[in-house]
């Protein structure tokens, strides 16, 4: 209790004012029939006005022992948490198993059912999607390409979101009638690309939305070679007037069509064959998606655009997560 005392005073100590500045609050019922009250104030946490845990860059410090006790997480190569040890590299947590959508709640241990807290939660499917030997996406228990090869199930593991943008190298936008020329995703003539998002709430959570895979123009700046590619979720990445938030490739170089990168100098092209800074995001509100030479700037110089109409019906469907992309062009 001593050492438990000392690393609190010391923490509050350093933290000093800042606390209240970084503060929030959280009640609810607990699984005693009891009121909760959370306070987050700055890396630490209290439950009842008792300090619980103080987070830390790669884990936290449990507080509710005898003495501190220094908690790391154990992360996949996305980043994702995997596990949670102590210093002795033991595994703790209240199940035997480890809980397959745990790398959705990295400060929660991943043996914790509901967060520790089943009245005031119900626990997600806990399931994935994988592509089977034909080429269709299923829904399975399994989470991992391991334990899809350990139960002989044969296939690609995707992961528990899935976007798939189902393009042709015949997309072409349609005639926007305020600018009076070619550019606009809604306009006449225009043929888009499908989006189809496996959402991870169930195997129901399948939404399709109009896309497009070809750039503001083609002939100018060519496009992403189709593929499989990680994205990433970032609260705030790229620039420009629409948001950028869902990061291709961690922002790194991508192959372009036929490995030829035709974005001209002004737009600092990655290499001749690759582009970097890819998104997925929105058109213009208008369904604007061209290309304005006269002022330097267009839409998307190789981004992948959702429709605008389509855009907050995605964004709620994938939530601030990362997924799987899956780019194909038939």
């Amino acid at each position: 209790m001593k050492h438990k005392n000392i690393a609190a005073a010391a923490i509050s100590a350093v933290l000093g004012l800042m606390s209240l500045a970084l503060s929030a609050k959280e009640s609810y019922i607990g699984t005693d029939s009891t009121i909760v009250v959370r306070d987050y104030i700055a890396n630490m946490e209290y439950v009842n006005g008792v300090l619980e845990r103080v987070n830390f860059e790669g884990g936290y410090i449990d507080m509710t022992g005898e003495s501190p006790r220094y908690m790391y997480y154990v992360t996949g190569h996305l980043g994702n948490v995997r596990a949670v040890v102590d210093e002795d590299n033991t595994l703790f947590g209240r199940f035997t198993t480890l809980d397959p959508m745990a790398e959705k709640y990295y400060s929660v241990s991943p043996y914790a059912y509901c967060a520790g807290n089943p009245v005031r939660f119900v626990d997600p499917s806990g399931k994935d999607w994988y592509r089977d030997s034909e080429g269709h996406i299923q829904w399975t228990s399994l989470t991992s390409q391991d334990s899809m090869e350990q139960q002989n199930l044969e296939g690609t593991y995707l992961g528990p979101i899935v976007v798939c943008f189902e393009g042709s190298m015949d997309e072409k936008l349609g005639w926007d009638m305020e600018k009076n020329r070619i550019g606009n995703i809604d306009g006449e003539g225009a043929v888009t690309a499908k989006v189809i998002v496996y959402g991870q709430k169930s195997e129901d959570d399948i939404a399709i939305y109009t896309g497009f895979t070809l750039t503001s123009d083609y002939l100018k700046f060519g496009a992403i070679a189709d593929g499989g590619y990680d994205v990433t979720y970032r609260e705030s990445a790229g620039g420009g007037a629409i948001p950028k938030h869902y990061m291709v490739n961690n922002g790194g170089p991508v192959d372009c069509i036929n490995n030829i990168n035709l974005s001209p100098k002004e737009y600092a092209p990655y290499s001749d064959t690759q582009k970097d800074w890819i998104f997925i995001h929105r058109t213009n509100y208008n369904g604007w998606a061209g290309d304005t030479p006269s002022m330097n700037k267009c839409v998307s110089s190789g981004c992948l655009l959702i429709r605008a109409g389509d855009w907050d019906a995605f964004t709620r469907q994938v939530g601030k997560n990362g997924f799987r992309l899956l780019l194909e062009r038939r």
